[in-house]
């Protein structure tokens, strides 16, 4: 600030402060109204495995590092004026998070009872077969959700039954349940506010997605205490105000905005209206599709889902999503445990290099232009099993095509090319089964993005232009600006937000439909071999036959 007594006229625009807890990592940013970024600060937290497919975060360690960031973050202001409380030149907080990650807290203590749950645990399988019996869809007409250990549901009943005279505090009121949004919220808010938004809330399989109140009947099928869960609000919403020693320049500060991160990434994408669609490249891959004020109920393997709410005196708007739990998280896999790969850079130089040398190693003699340089090489990252359209639990991974001509670098460019197969397969049936024809383009962000070739090559499975805004890389937190800001007026509606000055990278797809088919028909044939690997099961590919039955019911 060049000059602290403009800051004093009230006509100045606030800044906004976004809380953006992910899976890995949490990160805090400041910005101005123009979505400038002022000041970021970033933590990583530890993974837990305490046993195979088990997957935990320490919320004490994570809110110590929300805690360490905000205050990092506001040192911004710190050679301007010394002792004064930023609540007059911050106008709003936002929080977006790792989504069903589930924490069960003491209500007076605010002290966890477990670690956290995180959404890519799979501890929960026997409990949802127990409760799906042969069909994982029992709830899909009520909460848009197939059973699945994905969701925060089977957690809770898990913690519920395996944490002695947990459901008996459940039951008085003094244990809280909530995913992490909820738990950042009620420590923002000395020990207050238990609550949460219905983009949150509808990923946990107890909230019916038509009224957006938890669902009496599931909760009585799942013998879930009403007295834990959150109260719902809706995304753009004045959930509290910060009181915390730990942050005390934020105390009085409005907690103005919540959403789940990859409806914030929507959100940050300014996909306002009905067909416009992002995809996030993380840990895992996630596709949203606005849907409108209308709930798509999939039959094809898709999660229905609230994309946002701007009031509670205005309906949902909702979003068709595809999860796919390994992307970025494959490359981590190389480089952990095969030992194959150094770092993500050292990706971006093996495509690099290969897609501008036509003699490179990784592809034999060709006069073709390069439309994959797997060589024929299929990765399929089924760990433990695959989400959307599948979600088949029995899968494995698996690594077909091999000869001898392949080497490590294959390898891990198949693996780079799985996310993209993966997102394929979503895109198919959005496109075919949603009757939503006017996708002519998907905005992406996310870490895998920075690698031209797989987002080249991504272009050129869907066929269509991806969208990545150059200007600024953290989506995510964008979104959690944009509805947070929305609330107190800093923006004075959606028109406003897009109209906000954007530079953009684009994709564009240049391969011919032969060679396109030619490349899914080999990741069709690989993904056949994945499914139902645990199981006597006969394979049956959701998508091969979605292209010539479009009456294919559920499972």
């Amino acid at each position: 600030f060049k000059d602290n007594i403009l800051f004093k006229n009230m006509s100045i625009d606030k800044y906004i402060l976004t809380i953006d807890q992910g899976t890995s990592s949490t990160r805090c940013m400041l910005f101005n109204k123009q979505n400038h970024i002022l000041s970021s600060y970033q933590l990583e937290h530890k993974q837990i495995y305490p046993q195979s497919g088990w997957v935990e975060h320490d919320p004490m360690e994570i809110l110590s590092n929300v805690f360490t960031c905000i205050n990092e973050v506001c040192k911004y202001f710190d050679n301007y004026e010394n002792n004064f409380n930023l609540d007059h030149y911050i106008g709003a907080i936002g929080i977006t998070n790792q989504r069903e990650t589930t924490i069960v807290w003491n209500k007076e203590t605010g002290l966890p009872y477990h670690n956290a749950i995180v959404w890519n645990d799979t501890r929960t399988s026997g409990i949802c077969d127990e409760i799906a019996g042969s069909n994982i869809n029992k709830y899909h007409s009520t909460t848009g959700l197939p059973i699945a250990t994905y969701f925060s549901a089977s957690k809770l009943i898990y913690l519920l039954s395996n944490i002695p005279n947990l459901r008996e505090e459940a039951v008085r009121g003094d244990a809280l349940f909530g995913t992490i949004d909820s738990f950042i919220l009620y420590h923002l808010t000395n020990l207050t506010i238990h609550a949460t938004d219905v983009t949150n809330a509808s990923r946990t399989l107890l909230m019916n997605l038509s009224n957006l109140n938890w669902d009496n009947r599931i909760l009585k099928d799942f013998d879930i205490p009403l007295t834990m869960l959150p109260t719902i609000y809706p995304s753009s919403h004045i959930f509290g105000y910060v009181k915390n020693d730990k942050i005390d320049r934020l105390n009085g500060v409005p907690i103005s905005g919540i959403l789940g991160d990859q409806q914030a990434a929507l959100f940050g994408h300014r996909c306002f209206e009905t067909g416009q669609s992002k995809c996030t490249y993380g840990t895992g891959a996630f596709i949203l599709v606005n849907t409108g004020h209308e709930i798509h109920y999939s039959q094809h393997g898709l999660l229905s889902t609230v994309a946002f709410q701007l009031s509670s005196d205005v309906p949902a708007v909702y979003a068709l999503e595809g999860s796919i739990a390994y992307a970025g998280s494959t490359m981590q896999w190389l480089r952990d445990n095969l030992q194959i790969l150094s770092d993500y850079s050292s990706i971006n130089e093996l495509t690099n290099q290969s897609s501008h040398n036509s003699s490179n190693s990784l592809t034999e003699t060709t006069n073709n232009p390069i439309t994959s340089l797997s060589a024929g090489l299929y990765f399929v990252p089924a760990f433990s099993g695959l989400f959307t359209p599948y979600w088949d639990k029995s899968s494995r991974g698996l690594i077909v095509g091999l000869t001898a001509f392949h080497t490590r670098n294959h390898v891990i460019i198949a693996a780079l090319e799985a996310t993209a197969y993966q997102i394929y397969d979503i895109i198919l049936i959005i496109k075919k089964h949603h009757k939503i024809n006017n996708m002519i383009s998907l905005f992406i962000d996310g870490g895998q993005t920075v690698n031209n070739y797989l987002m080249k090559f991504q272009a050129n499975l869907l066929d269509l232009v991806l969208v990545k805004q150059s200007n600024i890389t953290e989506i995510t937190s964008l979104g959690a600006c944009y509805i947070a800001g929305l609330t107190v007026g800093i923006y004075k509606d959606l028109t406003e937000i897009k109209s906000l000055e954007k530079s953009e990278n684009i994709f564009t797809p240049n391969i011919q439909s032969n060679e396109r088919i030619s490349l899914v028909n080999g990741w069709e044939k690989a993904i056949n071999r994945s499914l139902n690997w645990l199981s006597n099961e006969s394979t049956t590919n959701i998508l091969s036959s979605n292209l010539t039955d479009n009456n294919t019911k559920e499972e």
